[in-house]
């Protein structure tokens, strides 16, 4: 979802795979939105992922999180 073709571009990419999973999430040139994600196998979080990018919402101090794939619902809780 989003966008995910990132060759030749200024995108900031990570990408993790194993023997059946694979994951690329897309972050905006200056790291601060993430803006398109790719999931082959596991797509756990998936719709939290779909709601960052939809609300184009700064990223902060959660992107480590989106990165090592521990983002959960309480990193949306206000407080």
């Amino acid at each position: 979802m989003g966008i995910v073709h990132t060759s030749n571009s200024a995108y900031e990419v990570h990408v993790s795979a194993t023997g059946s999973t694979y994951r690329k999430v897309v972050f905006s040139p200056d790291g601060e939105r993430l803006v398109g994600v790719l999931f082959i196998g596991a797509i756990t979080g998936a719709r939290m992922y779909r709601y960052l990018i939809r609300e184009s919402m700064q990223i902060g101090k959660i992107k480590s999180h989106i990165m090592d794939q521990t983002l959960h619902y309480g990193h949306f809780l206000k407080g």
